[in-house]
């Protein structure tokens, strides 16, 4: 008799979140590599020493301003959400997102505030009010926290537009295909419709640049539980690979 193992489900889930968390701790180096050592590197790679300005050089893509790390960070953050929402309502998934994420931040953004205003500096309440619902897009809003808030508001636009997803049915394994449609005809009006955010100049268009690594986390989920061949939305391989999340890939590009 031959005996046949597989992995149980539970160490299978398992498996896949030590692998997002290693993915997790690539992206946190990755930013803080960016944001600390920016400016050595920088002029490592003008170095007159060949090996040291090769390395430089080398690296540099991925810790310049760690977008390589966001990017990352936005791809988990994808692909975890439309996990969630499969056994998850749209308002019971708001509700536990608005938990995870408004209670500590509003306690920084607080204290933020009363430091500056204690040395005569800080914004009016009006400001402060849109820089705590994460909503300063809408307003031209400058950013708290040194500037970090700017995920928070995208990651909260996102959550935002996956309810509504969900509310329609669309986030369902069974609705892939047109999920995917959905993704490919929001990146398309975030690339025609100009760079958006655009009230300061360091994040121009950080919407129309990030959003689609989002939509494409999600998309990896789908197509890791095969729901893209179940939909029927891509029946044709170029070069052994599924030209579904090729496509959605080259319209993030």
């Amino acid at each position: 008799m031959i005996a046949t193992f597989s992995a149980s489900p539970h160490r299978a889930s398992a498996e896949r979140l030590v692998f997002l968390d290693w993915l997790r701790i690539y992206a946190f180096t990755s930013v803080l590599a960016g944001h600390k050592f920016h400016e050595p590197v920088a002029r490592a790679a003008q170095a007159e020493i060949p090996w040291l300005r090769w390395a430089a050089r080398l690296v540099w893509p991925f810790i310049e301003g760690g977008g390589v790390g966001v990017v990352v960070f936005f791809l988990i953050s994808g692909y975890i959400i439309t996990q969630v929402l499969q056994r998850e309502s749209a308002p019971e998934f708001l509700l536990k997102r608005a938990f995870r994420i408004y209670p500590l931040y509003l306690v920084a953004v607080g204290i933020e505030f009363l430091i500056l205003r204690s040395h005569g500096q800080g914004v009016g309440w009006q400001t402060l009010l849109q820089q705590m619902l994460l909503v300063g897009d809408f307003f031209g809003t400058p950013y708290a926290l040194a500037g970090v808030e700017w995920t928070l508001r995208l990651e909260i636009l996102f959550y935002l537009l996956m309810a509504g997803l969900r509310t329609l049915g669309l986030t369902r394994m069974d609705r892939a295909g047109p999920l995917a449609i959905t993704y490919v005809l929001l990146i398309a009006a975030l690339h025609f419709g100009g760079p958006l955010a655009s009230h300061t100049a360091w994040t121009r268009g950080y919407l129309s640049l990030f959003m689609p690594f989002l939509l494409l986390g999600s998309m990896l989920w789908l197509y890791e539980k095969d729901a893209v061949n179940h939909a029927g939305l891509y029946p044709v391989d170029i070069g052994g690979l599924p030209c579904g999340p090729a496509c959605l890939a080259a319209a993030v590009a």
